[in-house]
């Protein structure tokens, strides 16, 4: 989905919000980027090792006006099969929400689910990594470096900077 039909559907969706009386459009907010940017949504996917940095990135966009679809890192591990299965379907519900998905490096085997449900939706993905070993041949995986992925190696505080331009840019 391009930019500008990611933009059109949350007019229709504002309107729509709008017609049922939920919601109330001020007339020098009806165009501003500012407004729209309001109803992009996200969900982040890595490993209970990275929290930290889920929560840093999460703290940027919500700062800037994004909603987050789900925060997993309120969680605790689950120890049972029926929690685990919660949090799944949770997690399966935000990134079919979400209008992009952002993984952090190193991830897991869950993190790599959310990864494909993304792009099998047709979802940007915005992939993570400290370091380059995601080009590296022998360790990475085919599905990072299909259409729909983008990459960023780097400090993790110019990624942000990254997703804030991108989005920005693409709404």
């Amino acid at each position: 989905m391009t930019g500008s039909e990611r933009l059109a559907r949350r007019r229709k969706e504002g309107e729509k919000l709008q017609n049922e009386g939920r919601f109330h459009l001020l007339p020098d907010e009806s165009k501003t980027l500012d407004y729209w940017r309001n109803y992009i949504k996200y969900y982040i996917a890595s490993s209970f090792n990275n929290i930290e940095r889920v929560r840093e990135v999460a703290t940027a966009l919500n700062e800037n006006g994004f909603i987050q679809t789900y925060d997993w890192t309120k969680n605790q591990r689950a120890n049972t099969l029926e929690e685990l299965m919660g949090i799944g379907e949770k997690e399966k519900q935000a990134v079919i929400e979400s209008d992009f998905v952002i993984v952090l490096c190193p991830a897991g085997k869950g993190s790599h689910i959310e990864f494909g449900i993304a792009l099998g939706l047709g979802k940007p993905v915005y992939l993570y990594s400290e370091h380059s070993d995601i080009f590296d041949f022998e360790t990475t995986t085919t599905f990072y470096h299909v259409n729909g992925v983008r990459i960023f190696v780097g400090e993790l505080s110019s990624f942000v900077g990254f997703l804030l331009e991108e989005n920005v840019m693409n709404c």
